[in-house]
């Protein structure tokens, strides 16, 4: 298993500005869930302009991440020219749809809710073009093993999102009152400026402009670079990424955008439709772990999956390696699920946000599935057959959309996750079934579900039991997560 070893190696230096930085947004929900900040239908509305940027980033990237991983291994000495292609593809297309966001932004924050913060708009059309523009460096980083390079421009950025949200929500409106004469003024000064939600997006702007400013000089031997054939193949294995993107983060963000518009309003008698989906969107908050060890791999994953396609024992190394981190995210549902209560007692300020998180394990299972199909779906990746990939993501979108819209009205925000779930699991099966006639690789699946289904069955049991005490339960769980942790390990040395 040198190869897996290998494998973490890399997601700890390549996945740690991922996990810091998603942590560091995790701090950020008591800030945005605090009532005296914002109230829950002004959380909410972060929430669904949130879930409609997802979409918009899956466009401005179009796919082009893993194209240059595709084309710089399959044509050797042709980096520099695939990487100018696919940045100049980025740049064209950032500003075709940036200028299109900015001339009709009044009527998207219209459709928003946020007719008067039209601002938000241009400042959104400002931060999608430039992390796309960024895109293919920081994608160049990773393929040229720049770990600490990549991990100082991403962390940098989102330290300055993270602070300058504190600063704009909590220091300002405390400066106010201050009886320093300069700290006052500046308090009244940013208050004053009444951007409410926007101060959000404001400090996301300028976390994305610190990034661009530390790659400056990496970006020095950019130039533009048009090669029509070239294009041309690149375009016809990415755009099958895009709709296998924007089919794969409908189910991951959309379910926030049909609980908003979907849910009756009168359906619970406590809380509006907006106020349904800040509650889910909390809950959702609490899967963020399973989605940074996703995350982590893939950035590990995909430029190390496409280095060592071509050796004859890579099937047996992918089967190993989606062994562990199988494994590796059982423990995270287990441990999550087993003190979501506790976790969520740190992060969750606002306890009317808290109602939701009996949905977690639910949604800590789905991530599961999504990060093994991330993993399954490299066949057609490596073997360019992109399109399947397409075709596996929006049946699992369809089927996610069906259920969000049948479900909804019935039994209200837990449908959310029981569709994602679903959605998941059917994207999974078919790459795995399609995978094994096109790229057979010998994946241990049945040993997975037993896995799978057995830890599921102990956090089942655990939420049903009727405990005597939080500690009682606390205890147990953390016996079950240290024996099992122990199972990895043993079966690691087996192996090893």
């Amino acid at each position: 298993m040198q190869a897996f070893k290998k494998l973490l190696g890399q997601s700890a230096l390549y996945g740690i500005s991922s996990i810091l930085g998603r942590l560091l947004n995790y701090f950020l929900t008591p800030l945005h869930t605090d009532a005296e900040v914002f109230a829950k239908e002004e959380y909410g509305v972060i929430s669904v302009v949130y879930a409609y940027l997802a979409f918009a980033t899956i466009i401005y990237s179009f796919g082009m991440e893993t194209a240059f991983f595709k084309f710089t291994s399959s044509q050797a000495g042709k980096d520099r020219s695939t990487y100018r292609q696919a940045m100049t593809l980025l740049v064209v297309l950032g500003l075709i749809i940036s200028s299109l966001l900015m001339l009709f932004a009044a009527d998207i924050a219209t459709y928003l809710g946020i007719p008067d913060h039209r601002s938000i708009i241009h400042w959104i059309a400002a931060i999608l073009f430039i992390d796309a523009f960024l895109a293919i460096p920081y994608a160049r980083l990773r393929l040229e093993n720049k770990a600490l390079k990549f991990v100082f421009a991403k962390l940098f950025g989102i330290i300055i999102i993270f602070f300058l949200n504190f600063f704009f929500l909590k220091f300002a409106p405390a400066w106010q009152h201050s009886s320093n004469e300069i700290l006052s003024r500046l308090g009244t000064a940013v208050v004053g400026l009444d951007l409410g939600v926007g101060f959000v997006f404001l400090a996301n702007l300028i976390g994305s402009l610190a990034s661009f400013l530390v790659l400056l000089n990496y970006l020095k031997d950019f130039n533009f670079y048009w090669n029509g054939e070239e294009v041309k193949k690149m375009l016809s294995y990415a755009y099958p990424i895009v709709i296998m993107g924007l089919a794969g983060i409908s189910i991951e963000t959309f379910d926030k955008i049909l609980i908003k518009d979907w849910l009756p309003d009168n359906f619970y008698p406590h809380m509006n439709s907006l106020e349904a989906t800040a509650v889910y969107s909390a809950a959702y908050k609490l899967s963020v772990l399973m989605a940074l060890a996703i995350q982590a791999f893939r950035y590990a994953g995909e430029p190390f999956f496409f280095k060592i396609a071509s050796d004859p024992d890579s099937p047996k190394t992918f089967a190993g390696i989606l062994k562990y981190f199988t494994y590796s995210c059982i423990l995270i549902l287990m441990g999550v699920s087993f003190y979501a209560d506790f976790i969520a007692s740190f992060f969750i300020r606002s306890e009317a946000l808290r109602q939701g998180l009996f949905i977690v394990p639910i949604l800590l299972l789905a991530k599961l599935f999504f990060g093994m199909y991330n993993h399954v779906s490299i066949w057609f990746k490596l073997s360019g057959k992109t399109r399947y990939g397409a075709y596996f993501t929006l049946a699992g979108a369809a089927v996610s959309l069906v259920l969000n819209l049948i479900l909804i009205p019935i039994i209200g925000y837990p449908a959310a996750a029981i569709a994602a779930l679903v959605g998941y699991l059917l994207m999974l099966a078919l790459a795995y079934a399609y995978g094994q006639k096109h790229y057979p690789i010998p994946y241990p699946m049945k040993n997975l579900a037993l896995h799978i289904f057995g830890s599921s069955m102990l956090v089942a049991i655990h939420y049903f039991i009727p405990w005597w005490s939080n500690y009682m339960a606390w205890g147990v769980g953390m016996m079950v997560l240290l024996a099992y942790a122990y199972i990895i390990y043993a079966d690691f040395k087996k192996a090893d």
